[in-house]
């Protein structure tokens, strides 16, 4: 290709790198993923806060029978984890079945593909444990903010 005349051959990185194109994609990419990130985190507190809330006696017992804030805490943030934990396994068939159809869209197929690694695949589950981890955090607080007597009074 040098032979040819005036070109300049760079690595694909290199000429990636200065790229101001490919800076804002990459930075529009990173905000959709933080959006992505914190609206799953709600979406995750917004259950555990309802099932909090449905399970208000249940917590009322445990907290009249001794356990601990501590022990109440671990439990709904274990079932965050665990809700996270299956989310994340159970995407990867849906990743798999959209990078497929995804080769099939008119105009964008052609020009973009995507395909799932390995890495990517763990990574995918460890920040969905993450983010599960995180939205379960403020329903755990609200749990050990009950009055044990006044919610068995009310259940």
């Amino acid at each position: 290709i040098e032979g040819l005349g005036r070109f300049v051959v760079s690595p694909t990185d290199q000429l990636l790198r200065g790229d101001r194109n490919y800076e804002f994609l990459q930075a529009v990419s990173r905000a959709i993923s933080v959006i992505a990130f914190a609206m799953g985190s709600l979406s995750v507190g917004s259950a555990l806060l309802m099932a909090v809330n449905e399970r208000r006696r249940e917590i009322g017992i445990l907290m009249a029978i001794g356990w601990s804030d501590a022990k109440i805490r671990a439990a709904v943030v274990a079932e965050g984890l665990a809700i996270g934990l299956f989310g994340g396994v159970f995407a990867i068939p849906l990743v798999l079945l959209a990078s497929v159809l995804f080769r099939h869209l008119p105009g964008i197929g052609e020009i973009l593909a995507f395909r799932l690694t390995l890495g990517v695949a763990i990574l995918g589950i460890v920040a969905s444990i993450l983010l599960c981890a995180i939205g379960s955090l403020y329903p755990a607080m609200r749990a050990t903010r009950m009055n044990p007597s006044q919610v068995l009074r009310t259940a």
